[in-house]
């Protein structure tokens, strides 16, 4: 997988720094990650690539959840940990568990149909929609234009400028991308 590739030579390139660093330096670039790459990045094959995606999607607020409950169940036990944080935050406080790192299978498995009940039940009840990837990525892409665009009204032009150059390159078939062409200046 491209993405997953693309962390892990990340990784490696910060070889010198710790476990830390390395995990500070995956989620930095998850942050800037389409959904259509998080989502690629939740069947990762590296344990460290699943967690940093699912840890991604929830502090972004991606409805990705469908993905996020088989992880409750994953070998690693830091993917299973980031997964079940990211669905409390998508679930605004609702936890449905499972309670611990140790918990038994029975006790994940339960977890995970307490999960899919209730997404099945609440996702459009609770304002919460399943996005398409490009749903997803054309509202982060109007955010970074409205953040940009705020930036401009309090005189911060280098900022605004720097925020419309990323908006333009992570997220180029937006509208929100064509319409920050007209504030970047040459």
């Amino acid at each position: 997988m491209a993405a997953a590739g693309g962390a892990a030579a990340g990784g490696a390139a910060a070889a010198n720094g710790g476990p830390s660093d390395q995990r500070a330096m995956l989620l930095q670039r998850m942050r800037r990650q389409s959904v259509h790459h998080l989502r690629r990045d939740l069947a990762s094959a590296e344990a460290e690539v699943r967690a940093a995606a699912a840890q991604t999607v929830g502090s972004r607020g991606i409805q990705l959840v469908d993905e996020l409950i088989p992880l409750l169940s994953d070998t690693d036990p830091g993917v299973r940990q980031e997964a079940h944080q990211a669905l409390v935050r998508l679930g605004r406080g609702v936890d449905f568990g499972p309670e611990s790192l140790l918990a038994s299978a029975d006790e994940i498995h339960e977890a995970s149909l307490l999960w899919h009940d209730w997404w099945q039940q609440n996702k459009d009840r609770q304002g919460i929609s399943e996005d398409t990837p490009k749903q997803a990525d054309e509202r982060i892409a109007e955010q970074k234009l409205r953040q940009a665009e705020q930036l401009l009204l309090g005189g911060r032009e280098d900022a605004a400028q720097r925020r419309l150059r990323e908006l333009v390159a992570e997220f180029p078939r937006t509208a929100a991308a064509e319409r920050a062409h007209t504030y970047l200046t040459p």
